[in-house]
C-alpha cells in the first residue's frame, strides 16, 4: 500500500511540476520581451538548410509569388530550365498577418523574409507619423508581436515591403465623379503625408488611373526604363508597373537606393535594421517577359539572403 501511495505521489509531483515549469517559463519569456536589457538567445543557422533539392528546379516558381500582390498560379518564369537549376538556395516566408511571432521569439530562423502587400486606404488605419506603427495597426498586431516583429529583424530577418495605399475608386461612390475623386485622393493623401519609418525617411510616389466612365478605369503599365542599378542588379534594364488601381501610393526609403528610374524615381531601396534589413519596393510586374521583373526580384531575393 505504501509502495503505491509513493507512486501516485511521485506522478503527481511531475504533473503539478510540469505544469508550474510551462506557465513559469511563458512568464519569463513575458519578462525578458519587455526588459530594455532582453538580451535573446541566438541560434545556430546551418547553410544546409539553403541547399537546394536537385530534382525541384523549376518548381522554385511555385512559392516566388510571394512578393507579388496577385498571386499568379499559372506563372511559369521566362528562363530556361538551366537558370533554375543552377538557383543553390531555399528561402522561407510569410505573409505579415500570417506570422506566429510567439514561434518566432523562440526560433527566429522560423522564416527568412516576412512580407508586407499594399493596403486598401478603408483598411488603412493612420495612428501615428510611423509607417512602421500604422501598418501593424492595420494588421491588428499587439504591442508585443510588435517589439518582436522588430527584434526579428534586428536579429537579421528581412522584413520585405511592397509597401503602400490603393484606393479603388469607389470608396465614396456617388454619380458626381469629380466630388467622389475629390473625396478619395483627399483620404488617401491625408494618411499617406509626412510619415516616416522607424525613424528613417520615406518618400511617397503616388499613381493613378484614369476613369472612363463611372465604373471603369483606364488600366495601363508605367515603363522604367535606362535603369540605375547597385552592384548586383546590373543585368537589369526595362521595368513596369501595373496601374490597375484607381489612385496608389507606394513608399520607398529616401536612403540606401538599390534601383532607380534615369529620373530619379526610386524603385527599390533598403535600410539596416541591426542585423537585419528592411526592403522597400514598388510592386513591379514580374511575370510579362519582355520586361526584366522576374530577374529584378531574384536579384532582390539574393540581396535579402546576402548571397552572390
Amino acid at each position: 500500500m505504501k509502495s503505491k501511495y509513493c507512486y501516485f505521489l511521485f506522478i503527481f509531483t511531475i504533473l503539478f511540476t510540469g505544469c508550474y515549469t510551462s506557465d513559469k517559463t511563458i512568464s519569463i519569456l513575458d519578462d525578458r520581451l519587455l526588459s530594455p536589457n532582453y538580451a535573446p538567445i541566438i541560434y545556430n543557422s546551418y547553410p544546409s538548410e539553403y541547399l537546394k533539392d536537385e530534382t525541384i528546379g523549376r518548381e522554385l516558381l511555385g512559392s516566388f509569388p510571394f512578393i507579388s500582390l496577385s498571386y499568379n498560379i499559372d506563372f511559369k518564369g521566362k528562363f530556361n530550365d538551366n537558370f533554375y537549376d543552377k538557383i543553390p538556395y531555399r528561402y522561407k516566408s510569410a505573409f505579415l498577418p500570417d506570422v506566429n511571432f510567439f514561434k518566432l521569439l523562440s526560433n527566429p530562423f522560423l522564416y527568412d523574409f516576412i512580407y508586407i502587400q499594399p493596403i486598401w486606404v478603408e483598411n488603412f488605419k493612420r495612428v501615428s507619423n510611423d509607417l512602421f506603427e500604422n501598418i501593424c495597426y492595420s494588421y491588428n498586431m499587439s504591442s508585443k508581436e510588435r517589439e518582436i516583429l522588430k527584434w526579428w529583424i534586428k536579429q537579421g530577418g528581412v522584413l520585405w515591403m511592397e509597401s503602400g495605399i490603393f484606393a479603388t475608386g469607389y470608396e465614396n461612390y456617388t454619380t458626381d465623379i469629380k466630388r467622389s475623386d475629390r473625396k478619395i485622393l483627399k483620404k488617401l493623401y491625408k494618411k499617406s503625408k509626412n510619415l516616416s519609418f522607424l525613424g528613417e525617411s520615406i518618400k511617397t510616389l503616388h499613381f493613378r488611373a484614369k476613369k472612363i466612365d463611372l465604373v471603369k478605369i483606364d488600366m495601363h503599365n508605367i515603363v522604367f526604363k535606362n535603369l540605375i542599378n547597385q552592384k548586383g542588379f546590373e543585368h537589369l534594364d526595362t521595368l513596369s508597373l501595373k496601374i490597375d488601381k484607381f489612385a496608389q501610393n507606394y513608399f520607398v526609403f529616401n536612403s540606401g537606393v538599390l534601383v532607380k528610374d534615369k529620373k530619379g524615381d526610386i524603385l527599390a531601396s533598403q535600410i539596416k535594421y541591426g542585423k537585419g534589413k528592411v526592403i522597400s519596393l514598388l510592386p513591379l510586374d514580374f511575370t510579362t517577359r519582355y520586361y526584366d521583373g522576374e530577374l529584378f526580384r531574384w536579384n532582390l531575393l539574393y540581396y535579402g539572403l546576402d548571397k552572390k
